[in-house]
């Protein structure tokens, strides 16, 4: 192989938020994307809008991008990133493994730690442990990957 060539050619995509926006606006926008030619359209993971005022529309990421799979055709779908600390590791495996399935495969997992303290003081059992155990969450984060690894290659047989 040639140093111009790649077999990891350069890809663009674009990442939209759920927050401050409607349904109807945020399908036009993913439809637009693909008619761009942009190859892959990322959603956000928050339960609190993350800018702008906290009692503003925020749409949740996973459902929106089931959403999407159902309006787009051929751009590449993820959450740019999912937060370990919101849901079980099964039950994201198997919403992960459903939309994967609504999108004929175009999904892309990405997971994270959560970085926006407020959602955790807020919304989730994560202050209770303790936000900012850094090492506690880095060891879920490990496993929560392992598990949806082991689910949804599990899944894709059914």
């Amino acid at each position: 192989m040639s140093r111009t060539e790649s077999r990891h050619p350069l890809r663009f995509g674009v990442q939209t938020a759920p927050q401050h926006i409607s349904w109807a606006e945020l399908r036009e926008v993913a439809q637009e994307v693909e008619a761009l030619g942009f190859d892959s359209l990322w959603v956000n993971d928050h339960l609190l809008p993350s800018v702008g005022p906290a009692d503003a529309p925020n749409l949740e990421g996973w459902t929106i991008l089931a959403g999407l799979a159902t309006v787009t055709s051929r751009v590449r779908l993820g959450v740019l990133v999912t937060s370990n600390t919101f849901r079980h590791p099964v039950v994201l495996a198997k919403i992960a493994t459903t939309v994967d399935h609504m999108s004929g495969g175009r999904l892309i997992v990405g997971l994270g730690s959560g970085y926006f303290a407020e959602e955790h003081r807020e919304k989730t059992e994560a202050a209770e442990a303790g936000f900012h155990k850094a090492i506690e969450t880095a060891r879920q984060q490990q496993v929560t990957s392992l598990e949806l690894r082991a689910t949804m290659s599990v899944a894709r047989l059914w």
